[in-house]
């Protein structure tokens, strides 16, 4: 029985493994790598808060193209909305991102139970540490288990801790210092009644003052980030995203291309979304389908810009970009409203330029973007929401150093994960593409410019999935996936 072997078992990992044994015209041995113990939490979906929700409608989570409504029909059906009420907005459900974590791992264990190509699909607890690719195969190193020989090799890991800022570090090991928002009980830390600091103005942010408010309904909280941007809003009346998403994503001529063929650099389409939004608007509607439009186009507007003009995006239109594409679940956003409105949350645009620890709290110096001038303020709690580290060296995760070191992977050029081709092989040190090892996820970005949202994932992996099982068929010898 050919192997392959999937490097993380978060929503990613889970993706590849359940398409594969659907596809597949032969029997599989798949092995899921993970060091939790269940896949498809990951950190997306690890979180147990109740009001930490998706911040896309049910219908747009889905694990594979050919069946986009499963995890809506299963959220009904387990009860999960009747528990849930709250959940629903308008014609469409924002589900708690603890019950898309239940689902992904529900629907991992029946394809393990079951699947059309009679695949062996098992979760290996461990660590992968490192790999070594040939054109025989992969040859995948766990730091318990032995290693297990395959034919193919499918990296999925995403989503690394936060970056500490360099004007937080001095703070790394205090007591109050929360560097990652998402380890277990990581707010156990804040006190009934005080001040906290929370660095970054995201999703992320708002899902810690949400449970703050909730939880510590006296502590105050303040925000900041370098331009105080915070994620917009779903349009007015929202019944799901408009048109046919799937034939979007999938097309290799979407329409905001067809509308805009010359639009090659990034100053050129910041004016096609802005001529977009404006004849949207004109015509009764929201910016939200101009945006929309270029967003679901990244596949193939991004590879076709030059390196120059990626470097120019990331440079100086990211953020703003961002904060555009991820926005609140409605639910969140009435609680982050009534919070700024109180004064209990305050959001502020200011650059950080020190920290230092003092026997009543933390000291944190701040640049005010507005007006230039330094402020000094205590805080009793400091929580680093920065978001997921990106840069594969600065991860802490020793497989992708050891892959980079030995120049099997390459980091993207602009930061944005791991270089790729256009069929999601790694691209090594040399130039060259290795079909053996395939990444799916955010790690993909860097090829794709779009790849952290769930229908971006499945459309690419997609994409790929043929040629994955051409690589497996192709193999010189078929290797067994070790017990």
């Amino acid at each position: 029985m050919r192997g392959v072997v999937v490097i993380g078992g978060g929503f990613s990992g889970v993706a590849v493994g359940v398409n594969l044994a659907a596809a597949s015209p032969e029997p599989l041995a798949i092995t899921v790598v993970e060091p939790a113990e269940s896949v498809g939490r990951g950190v997306a979906y690890g979180t147990d808060d109740p009001d930490h929700r998706l911040n896309g409608p049910s219908v747009i989570h889905f694990l594979q193209l050919a069946d986009t409504s499963q995890f809506t029909r299963w959220h009904a059906e387990c009860g999960a909305l009747e528990r849930d009420p709250e959940s629903i907005h308008g014609d469409v459900v924002f589900a708690r991102r603890h019950d898309f974590g239940t689902y992904l791992n529900e629907q991992f264990k029946a394809a393990a139970a079951s699947n059309p190509s009679g695949s062996v699909i098992t979760h290996r607890r461990d660590r992968v540490v490192d790999l070594d690719v040939s054109a025989r195969g992969v040859r995948v190193k766990l730091h318990q288990h032995d290693p297990i020989d395959a034919d193919l090799a499918v990296l999925t890991t995403s989503n690394a801790p936060p970056a500490v800022p360099p004007a937080l570090r001095p703070l790394n090991g205090a007591s109050g210092f929360i560097g990652n928002p998402w380890e277990p009980a990581a707010l156990a830390a804040v006190p009934p009644v005080g001040r906290v600091l929370i660095v970054g103005t995201g999703l992320t942010m708002a899902d810690i003052a949400v449970t703050i408010r909730r939880d510590r309904p006296d502590v105050a909280v303040s925000a900041l980030s370098r331009r105080g941007l915070m994620p917009r809003s779903l349009p007015a009346e929202f019944g799901g995203p408009g048109g046919d998403i799937i034939d979007t994503l999938t097309t290799r001529s979407p329409a905001f291309l067809d509308r805009h063929p010359d639009a090659t650099t990034v100053r050129d389409l910041l004016r096609s979304v802005r001529a977009d939004i404006a004849a949207a608007v004109a015509d009764g509607g929201s910016w939200h389908g101009g945006f929309d439009a270029v967003r679901d186009a990244a596949h193939v507007v991004w590879p076709n810009l030059a390196p120059g003009e990626q470097a120019r995006f990331v440079r100086h239109l990211a953020p703003w970009y961002e904060v555009h594409r991820f926005r609140y679940p409605p639910q969140t956003e009435r609680v982050i409203a009534a919070a700024l409105a109180d004064g209990s949350l305050t959001v502020e645009a200011s650059r950080l330029t020190a920290a230092r620890v003092r026997d009543d709290g933390f000291e944190i110096v701040r640049r005010r973007r507005n007006d230039g001038v330094e402020v000094a303020e205590t805080f009793d709690v400091v929580v680093n929401c920065t978001g997921p580290e990106r840069k594969p060296r600065a991860s802490g995760d020793p497989l992708l150093a050891n892959l980079v070191a030995r120049g099997v992977v390459t980091p993207d050029r602009n930061g944005l994960g791991l270089s790729i081709d256009d069929l999601s092989s790694a691209v090594d040190a040399s130039g060259e593409s290795n079909p053996r090892l395939r990444v799916v996820g955010p790690l993909a970005r860097g090829r794709f410019g779009e790849c952290a949202g769930v229908p971006h994932i499945v459309a690419r992996m997609s994409d790929a999935l043929p040629s994955m099982l051409d690589t497996i068929r192709d193999a010189e010898c078929s290797n067994l996936v070790s017990d």
